[in-house]
């Protein structure tokens, strides 16, 4: 559990971590690797602009899952909260019932007291 109350794997953060280090090591290397190279677009140019767009691909693809990652934890902060407010209010509603009903009762009781003494 983190300060948020949600669960999570305990090697989640760690291994998003290095799944995105990975990306932008290979990411840098390929976009080195395309600036070494004398002629960028005369040199196999398919092979060239398959690696530029599985490269784009890639790295849209990593920044969807660390936000989809980061939108499922707000929700289930968010989902917390709404359970909490919802719980301490039905416990609320329980205790002001609770005390009614205790104040009804000593009331008819010291009437009772009150009729049995006259």
């Amino acid at each position: 559990m983190d300060i948020n109350g949600v669960k999570r794997a305990k090697t989640e953060l760690k291994f998003s971590s290095i799944q995105f280090f990975v990306s932008c090591i290979i990411l840098g290397f390929t976009i080195k690797h395309l600036f070494v190279l004398e002629n960028f677009f005369t040199v196999d140019q398919m092979k060239t602009q398959w690696i530029i767009i599985d490269c784009v691909i890639m790295f849209l693809t990593q920044t969807y899952i660390s936000y989809s990652l980061y939108m499922k934890v707000q929700g289930e902060i968010i989902k917390n909260i709404y359970t909490l407010f919802f719980l301490q209010l039905s416990k609320v509603r329980k205790l002001e019932i609770q005390k009614t009903v205790e104040e009804e009762i000593q009331e008819k009781v010291k009437e009772a007291n009150k009729k049995s003494m006259e």
